[in-house]
Parts: structure tokens; sequence; C-alpha cells
């Protein structure tokens, strides 16, 4: 006798379903293996200068690291991160996806969100030779504070920011990195860093 579920899948369809999934994502990740393993780039040929007698000389291969593009979880959502090729397995382990679980697509290589979340305010570098954009990426999780304790010093300086302020600050930091001349003529300068020491 067959029992059927509430959605209408039989015991027997649900079981082929997952093993065809589980199928699929083992292939997916033997795919992605397979295309992203690290790759031997030059070979070297070293001979011995002048005296013969020190041998026949030496050949180097060089094996470069390939960098792959996986996803990882953050506060603000599934980000790509560069990682060497022979560490995948490691990052699938720790929950690593080989693409965006969100759009099921490779977005975020190019500096743009992911489309599958809601549409993020930015700011544009104001040199015309850069062009990079600054997403405002406000945490999808909050730290929950305790409100109780006496020694807990409130600061209304450092309450909750705006995204015009987190990207007002993502860009002036970027111009005073990248484009000292123009954030000078701007005003815009690099804040002070204090050093505390332990007494």
């Amino acid at each position: 006798m067959t029992i059927k579920t509430r959605t209408g899948w039989t015991p027997e369809r649900r079981a082929a379903q997952s093993a065809m999934m589980k199928a699929r994502y083992v292939n997916d990740k033997e795919t992605f293996l397979a295309a992203n393993q690290p790759r031997s780039v030059t070979t070297e040929e070293f001979q011995p200068a002048g005296d013969s007698t020190m041998g026949a000389g030496a050949t180097v291969t060089h094996t470069t690291t390939q960098l792959v593009t996986m996803w990882k979880k953050t506060n603000y959502g599934w980000g790509p991160v560069r990682i060497p090729a022979q560490n995948v397995q490691m990052c699938w382990a720790n929950g690593y996806r080989s693409q965006c679980p969100e759009c099921n697509d490779h977005c975020g290589e190019n500096g743009e969100p992911c489309p599958a979340r809601p549409a993020l305010m930015y700011r544009v570098c104001p040199v015309q030779v850069c062009g990079k954009k600054f997403y405002d990426t406000p945490s999808d999780k909050a730290v929950p504070v305790e409100s109780g304790d006496p020694n807990m010093i409130q600061d209304d300086a450092y309450g909750a920011t705006t995204p015009e302020m987190r990207t007002k600050a993502s860009l002036e930091e970027h111009l005073v990195w990248v484009h000292p001349a123009e954030a000078a003529s701007m005003g815009i300068r690099r804040h002070a860093t204090r050093l505390v020491e332990a007494s």
C-alpha cells in the first residue's frame, strides 16, 4: 500500500528525488574540483656555469596556486571570496559553496550585490578614471547588548548609522588610500590612529 504525504509526494518519489539531488550535488562538486585544480606553469632548466664537474644541472617546475571564487556566508549574506584551489574541499566542509545559494549564480564577482537580495544604496568614486561603487552593507544580525550593565558607557555618537554615513566612510577611506592627491584637494584627511600603551 502506498501512503501519500500532504504535498502529494509518495515516499518512493521523495527517496528517488533525494537520491537524484545528492548525485547532482556530488557531480557539481567533482566538476568544480576538476575545473579548478592547481596547474603547472613553467619549467626551467639550469646548467652549471663554467666547470662541468659540478653535475648536470637541474630542472625546476613551477606550479601556481590557482585562486578559485567560492561563496561564504557572512553577516551581510553570501559573498564571494578568493581561495587557493587546493583548499576547496576544506572550504566545502566549512560551509562554503561553489555558487551563491541565494541566486544560484556567480554574483558579486564584479562588485555588484546579489540580485536575490534587496537593492542596496551606493556611492560612486568621484575620480573619473576609477568609478568604483561602494555599496551599503547593513548586517542581517544584531548583537544583543546588555543594557543593565552599570559599567557600559552609553554614547550616542556611536549609535545607529545610516546608509549615507556608512557609504561616506567607505568612500573617504578609499579616496585617502587610493587617490591621495584627490582626497587632499577635497579636504579629506586620514584619520589619526591612537596607540594605547598598557601601564
